[in-house]
């Protein structure tokens, strides 16, 4: 079915029922998992085009079910259907301008940093799934060691919260099964009791995981007490703020792998990453047109990414590195959640004289706020907010790092 005749089609039958535009929308997803699954990192002209059709009928479905229930255009209604309370589409584009203002302009320090670390003559291509290997291999850690040093590493918290972690050090567990391996780890509610499952690597599991679900573990006992859970937005702040709450004492410990400032320079690619991305999803949702989605991929690229050198062949410069970003086609604006996480536990960090202080703002902050809004915890002007938070990141790794 082309285009116009399956655009023709979805409008005449009009989609009675909204649930049932949901349920081709899964199935499609569903197509999309079982063709990029069956095959390799390099994807040829046919996988391609099927991809591309996926897209075109995503795009459609979406829109039109942002239409039927009375939104102006996809992003608004994706916005809602994440449960966002505190965050707009205006806030996502405001942040999109701010990358594009201050972190692709000074880049340049990120590539160089790369390239020195990958020992590369440009930065022009993925880091490689045996470099990833070397990268994360020092922090992976038997399970029944791996506890030991979470206990070293909270000795940096009040003996108050050190008696919380040990309690939740002992709910930590090895993911077994397939299905639940490949969705990654996670802390969850079982029987009442906190447990954090950890996916397994070399019958090893990743330190910065662990710390990353030690986070959530830590929220959910305080939640569990008071009965406050908190927004969505408010959700993966306690997880990441537990990452930079240890990130000193990880940098003790593993003094050879360089931990602090390559935590920060991955930020740095992270943040120009993820508004490329959303820059992409806010444009291919905004209309039923036909679309060549390389082409926007590719001038987006130039836009944000300013300072990588693409060599004639090379898999960026086609632009058809969002065919990989499972993001666009499974769950849009995924990553936002941890975006605007990392921004606000920045916010705290920066605004902290020590270090000392930074883990007691985060303390009160897990114990007593939540299910509070956002807008009223950082007692900002909202307006302003990103902008003086990612100034001030830029300006400690040009300074700093």
């Amino acid at each position: 079915m082309g285009r116009e005749d399956m655009q023709k089609y979805f409008q005449e039958n009009k989609y009675k029922p909204i649930k049932s535009l949901y349920e081709i929308e899964i199935n499609i997803k569903n197509c999309y998992r079982k063709t990029l699954n069956s095959t390799v990192m390099i994807l040829n002209d046919n996988i391609q085009n099927q991809l591309v059709q996926y897209m075109d009928e995503l795009r459609i479905i979406r829109y039109i079910k942002a239409k039927k229930l009375g939104f102006k255009k996809y992003i608004d209604l994706r916005i809602k259907e994440k449960g966002y309370y505190d965050y707009t589409c205006k806030d996502i584009k405001k942040y999109q301008k701010i990358v594009e203002k201050y972190l692709s302009p000074n880049s340049q320090c990120m590539h160089d940093y790369f390239k020195k670390r990958y020992n590369r003559q440009k930065y022009d291509e993925f880091i490689t799934e045996k470099e990833l290997d070397k990268e994360y291999f020092s922090y992976l850690i038997p399970l029944e060691e791996i506890k030991n040093v979470l206990k070293e590493l909270v000795l940096c918290f009040p003996e108050e919260e050190q008696m919380v972690f040990k309690k939740l050090f002992g709910n930590y567990k090895i993911l077994e099964k397939e299905k639940m391996v490949k969705n990654g780890s996670f802390c969850t509610i079982e029987k009442g009791g906190i447990v954090v499952y950890l996916v397994s690597r070399y019958g090893k599991v990743d330190l910065f995981e662990a710390i990353h679900e030690l986070g959530h573990a830590y929220q959910l006992h305080y939640a569990q007490q008071e009965d406050p859970f908190p927004r969505k937005e408010m959700c993966e702040i306690y997880s990441i703020g537990m990452e930079l709450a240890i990130l000193p004492y990880m940098k003790r410990m593993f003094p050879k792998q360089d931990v602090f400032r390559f935590y920060f320079f991955q930020l740095f690619s992270f943040f120009i990453y993820e508004a490329m991305l959303l820059n992409f999803q806010e444009i291919i949702y905004f209309s039923t047109r036909a679309m060549d989605y390389n082409f926007i991929w590719e001038k987006l690229q130039k836009k944000y990414r300013v300072y990588e050198e693409y060599g004639e062949d090379s898999y960026l410069k086609k632009g058809v590195l969002w065919l990989k970003e499972s993001e666009i086609f499974l769950s849009p604006l995924l990553l936002t959640d941890y975006t605007f996480a990392q921004i606000f536990v920045l916010d705290i960090y920066f605004s902290s004289v020590h270090h000392k202080e930074y883990i007691s703002k985060y303390c009160e902050l897990v114990k007593t706020k939540q299910g509070v809004s956002i807008w009223e915890i950082c007692k900002e002007n909202k307006e302003n907010y990103f902008d003086a938070v990612m100034k001030k990141y830029v300006e400690f790794v040009l300074k700093r790092l």
